[in-house]
C-alpha cells in the first residue's frame, strides 16, 4: 500500500469517527491503520522494592514498554488512540514509566496475515465501529454469546454428520441392521 492510499483510508476513518483533539498527533484520525509491530503497551516485568515517604518498604510493580504483538508481526490492524490518563492516575498505575501526556495507541482489530486494507473494507469497518459503539455492554455480551452458540451448533452438526456417515452408516427413514441406534436430538424419544 502506498502512503497516499494509507492516508486516504485513514481519512475515511477520520471522517466517520473524528480526529485527535490535541497533542503531537492533533488532527489525525482517532482510528487508523497501523502495523502491529509499531504499537507498544505497558507490560509488567517483575517488581521492585521502594521506600514510601513514611519509611516503609513496599513492593511495587515494574513496567516497561513492549510491543503489543510479536515484534516481527508485520500485519496491518485498526488501531485506536487512547486519551491520556491524568498524570496522577498514570503514576498510580505505571510509576516507573514516562507519562504519555499525548495519549497512546492500541490494536483494536488485527487483519489476517498478508491482507491489506481496502477502501470497501475500510468503509464497512467504519460503519461497524459505529454499530458496535451504539450497543450497550449487555447487548454486546448477548451478541457474543449468540455467535459462540452458532459456531458450537455448526461444530456439533459437522461432528454428527461425520459420526453418522463414518461409524453407523445410518440412512434416515430406513430400518437398520447391526448398528447402534442413538438419539440425535435431545428431548425426543428414540
Amino acid at each position: 500500500m502506498t502512503s497516499e492510499q494509507h492516508q486516504a483510508l485513514n481519512k475515511i476513518l477520520g471522517d466517520k469517527h473524528g480526529t485527535i483533539p490535541y497533542g503531537d498527533e492533533v488532527g489525525q484520525p482517532v482510528y487508523q491503520f497501523k502495523r502491529m509491530r509499531e504499537l507498544k503497551m505497558p507490560y509488567q516485568n517483575g517488581s521492585e522494592v521502594v521506600t514510601t515517604a513514611s519509611g516503609l518498604f513496599v513492593t511495587q510493580p515494574k513496567y516497561e514498554w513492549r510491543s503489543q504483538a510479536d515484534p516481527d508481526d508485520d500485519r496491518w490492524c485498526i488501531a485506536k488512540w487512547n486519551e491520556p490518563e491524568s498524570h496522577d492516575e498514570w503514576l498510580r498505575k505505571y510509576a516507573n514509566l514516562e507519562w504519555q501526556k499525548h495519549g497512546y495507541w492500541h490494536c483494536w482489530q488485527p487483519l489476517e496475515s498478508g491482507k491489506e486494507p481496502t477502501e470497501e473494507w475500510t468503509r464497512w469497518i467504519a460503519d461497524h465501529i459505529i454499530w458496535q459503539g451504539s450497543m450497550s455492554l449487555r447487548e454486546h455480551v448477548i451478541k457474543t454469546i449468540e455467535g459462540h452458540k452458532k459456531r458450537e451448533e455448526e461444530y456439533k452438526g459437522k461432528v454428527r454428520d461425520i459420526t453418522r456417515d463414518h461409524f453407523v452408516n445410518h440412512v434416515p427413514g430406513k430400518r437398520g441392521g447391526s448398528y447402534l441406534s442413538f438419539n440425535e436430538e435431545s428431548g425426543k424419544g428414540a
